[in-house]
């Protein structure tokens, strides 16, 4: 009985050493598996990195919008003061001869010399004329005593808003130093995976994703401010008013535009590593209406290429963009380029073709580039959605 027994034994452990040899699917496939995981792995990081920049980018932003407000809060309390200086010295020809007649007339009284003649007279009369302006009663030495307490006053402002603007500044460079780590980490990983097909695969679907996102976000957003409007009641006629002196408020407006949809097809402007958030119409010292572009940030001398084909039309110094062109591109939409460090290729040039290079010139400290689209060669639009979709 133990021989049948034994048979079987050896006949399953043979039965399982032979499957046990021969290839499962799953086993063939986990190669490609492993390859696929480890590409997904690596855009996941390269995509963090990203975010991690772009959060960068929003906080340098943040605070250098703050500095700016701070040194724009310090002219205006320079420029009052100075005012009250100019005030106050305008006026000191007449509080001194208001003075000095009372003090005449004092002196006449109390027996001081009408003039000094040593420097101990000096003094007393020094001493005496500022006593009559401290507690003489007029009404030209009362203004001009309030207005020194309003430059005593306007001083001490001064200098606080001045250590404000230091202590910002001190965090615009605190801010500009994590952007910068930030990027260099994304460029170490972007440049490692620069030649891996999979990766470059996985993050153009990734990219993807995002697009679809904004464009589902849009259309619910255009719904609702439709139905919106088309739920507001009409304003009233008026031929239904009581009487044509009075006036009926205006329909609230609805909600602004929305940002366009993305445009596809075209090159990013910044030819490598860039970290940037939507600041489109956010509020901009010496800009009216507000920020009209993106600012990218990125590194000294990063190319700036050529979104589509199309013709550099103009390149010129501006006191605010520094080094700045127009790029009428061949589709009818125009872009806008400042802060360049210096000029590249001219004329008509092919999509990608590099026309710039990334600095911070004109009114900035921030290595980066402003961009702008204008379609139509129109009105700036929100660049944001396609930046985001192709960079």
């Amino acid at each position: 009985m133990r021989l049948p027994f034994r048979a079987t034994t050896f006949g399953a452990l043979a039965i399982a050493v032979t499957i046990g040899l021969l290839p499962s699917p799953a086993s063939a496939a986990d190669p490609v598996d492993k390859a696929r995981r480890t590409a997904a792995a690596v855009a996941a990081d390269i995509t963090d990195a990203q975010q991690n920049a772009d959060q960068a980018a929003a906080a340098w932003d943040q605070a250098n919008a703050a500095y700016d407000e701070a040194t724009t809060d310090v002219a205006d309390a320079g420029t009052a003061r100075e005012e009250l200086v100019a005030s106050l010295s305008s006026m000191a020809d007449g509080v001194r001869s208001v003075a000095l007649r009372r003090f005449v007339n004092d002196a006449t009284v109390v027996g001081l010399p009408n003039s000094g003649t040593n420097d101990r007279d000096d003094a007393a009369h020094a001493s005496a004329l500022a006593a009559i302006v401290i507690n003489s009663t007029n009404d030209q030495l009362d203004t001009y005593r309030a207005r020194r307490k309003d430059l005593e006053r306007a001083t001490v402002a001064l200098e606080a808003k001045q250590a404000k603007a230091k202590s910002l500044l001190t965090k615009v460079a605190g801010s500009q130093r994590a952007l910068e780590g930030q990027l260099a980490r994304l460029t170490t990983l972007r440049t490692a995976a620069l030649n891996d097909v999979a990766v470059q695969t996985e993050l153009a679907r990734i990219r993807q994703a995002e697009t679809a996102k904004q464009q589902a976000a849009a259309l619910k957003a255009a719904q609702e401010a439709a139905a919106q409007r088309a739920a507001q009641p009409a304003a009233p006629q008026r031929a239904a008013q009581p009487a044509r002196s009075r006036s009926v408020s205006p329909t609230p407006p609805g909600p602004g535009p929305r940002p366009a949809p993305p445009r596809t097809g075209l090159r990013c402007p910044v030819d490598g590593p860039t970290a940037f958030i939507d600041t489109f119409g956010a509020a901009r010292d010496g800009i009216a209406g507000g920020h009209q572009g993106v600012d990218m940030m990125g590194s000294l001398n990063d190319p700036i290429v050529a979104p589509e084909a199309g013709t550099v039309t103009d390149r010129r110094f501006g006191s605010l963009g520094g080094n700045q062109m127009f790029f009428s591109g061949a589709s009818g939409t125009s872009y806008f380029f400042a802060h360049l460090n210096s000029y590249g290729a001219a004329g008509s040039v092919a999509a990608g073709t590099v026309i710039g290079y990334m600095g911070s010139t004109g009114a900035t400290s921030a290595v980066h580039l402003h961009f702008e689209i204008h379609p139509g060669h129109g009105r700036a639009i929100n660049p944001y959605p396609t930046l985001r979709a192709i960079c």
